[in-house]
């Protein structure tokens, strides 16, 4: 019997395998590169950090310039 294949992180390297790990039941793709969930909040927290803007334009919050 053939064992089938998963995924594999860009970042980390494991293996995306439901069977083996929790949180393993889907990935996320960045950039064309596929991550797992852990990494995926890492990359996530780190655009936070630089990108605050952005991330109240995706999510619809408005930004309010005071001057």
């Amino acid at each position: 019997m053939q064992r089938k294949k998963y995924p594999v992180c860009a970042r980390c390297d494991h293996e995306i395998d439901p069977n083996r790990f929790d949180g393993c039941d889907r990935y996320f793709v960045v950039g064309g590169e596929i991550y797992c969930e852990e990494c995926f909040k890492d990359w996530l927290s780190d655009w936070m950090q630089t990108n605050l803007e952005d991330i109240a334009a995706v999510v619809g919050v408005p930004v309010v310039e005071v001057h």
